[in-house]
C-alpha cells in the first residue's frame, strides 16, 4: 500500500509541474529478516565399522602382543586354558561422535543445545541388542548453554555427542542399528 501511495504522489508531482525541470525524491524501506539459528550441517546417519583389534582396544581387554610363550603338555589331551590369561574383559564402550552437527547463531544471549535420545535407545541386530541409553553431549550433559563464539562472521559451532554402548547382549556379528537414535535441538536463549 505504501508503494502505491508513493507512486501516486510521484505521478501527481510530475503531472502538476509547470515548465522547466522539476525534481521529486522517494525513499524506499528495506527489511531483511534473519533467523536466530542456522543449522549448517548435521549427519542423517552414522556407520561405524569396528574391527577385532579396535574393539579389543576400546573394551580395554588385556592384549598379549607377543603371545603366551611356550606351553607344555604331558599327554595327548592337554587343557592349556589360554582364556585364563585374559584377566579382564569389558562390555561397555563410548562411541564419541565429534562434530556430528554444526550451527551458527545470531543471538546476543546465546543458545541452548540439547540432545534427546529415543524412547527405546537400543540398537538391534535380529534378536541381539546393544543398549545405548544415556546419550549426552560431549560435556556429559544432555543440555548446554553456548554463549561465546556466536555470529555469522565466526567459525561454525560444532556439536559432539557421546553414546554409551553396552555390548553385553551383543552375541552375534553384524550391524546393530536404530533409526532416529537421538535428536539435537538448538534454541535461542
Amino acid at each position: 500500500m505504501t508503494k502505491f501511495i508513493k507512486s501516486v504522489a510521484a505521478a501527481a508531482v510530475l503531472a502538476t509541474s509547470s515548465t522547466g525541470v522539476q525534481a521529486a525524491s522517494l525513499s524506499t524501506d528495506v527489511n531483511v529478516q534473519l533467523p536466530s539459528i542456522i543449522v549448517l550441517s548435521c549427519f542423517d546417519a552414522v556407520s561405524v565399522n569396528v574391527g577385532a583389534a579396535g574393539l579389543q582396544a576400546a573394551l580395554l581387554i588385556d592384549s598379549l602382543e607377543e603371545g603366551l610363550g611356550e606351553a607344555e603338555a604331558n599327554s595327548l589331551t592337554a587343557n592349556l586354558d589360554a582364556a585364563a590369561e585374559v584377566t579382564e574383559v569389558g562390555t561397555e564402550v563410548d562411541l564419541n561422535l565429534n562434530g556430528v552437527c554444526a550451527f551458527r547463531a545470531l543471538v546476543a544471549d546465546g543458545v541452548t543445545v540439547e540432545v534427546e535420545e529415543a524412547t527405546d535407545a537400543t540398537l538391534v541386530n535380529g534378536d541381539d541388542s546393544i543398549d545405548a541409553s544415556g546419550i549426552t553431549l560431549a560435556s556429559g550433559n544432555t543440555s548446554d548453554d553456548v554463549t561465546a563464539g556466536l555470529g555469522l562472521g565466526v567459525a561454525p559451532t560444532p556439536i559432539s555427542v557421546t553414546i554409551p554402548l553396552d555390548l553385553s547382549d551383543a552375541t552375534a556379528p553384524g550391524t546393530y542399528s536404530r533409526t532416529d537414535l537421538f535428536t539435537i535441538t538448538v534454541t535461542a536463549i
